[in-house]
C-alpha cells in the first residue's frame, strides 16, 4: 500500500489544482492510510 501512496502522491503533483481527478486520489490515499 505504500508504494500506490506514493504513486499516488506523485500524480497528484503532476495534475492542475483544479483537477477533478485529485479529490478521487485523496480519498484513495486516505483510505489505503486507514487500512
Amino acid at each position: 500500500f505504500d508504494e500506490a501512496v506514493a504513486a499516488w502522491e506523485m500524480m497528484l503533483k503532476l495534475l492542475p489544482a483544479g483537477d477533478a481527478r485529485r479529490a478521487v486520489i485523496e480519498r484513495s490515499i486516505r483510505l489505503a492510510q486507514d487500512k
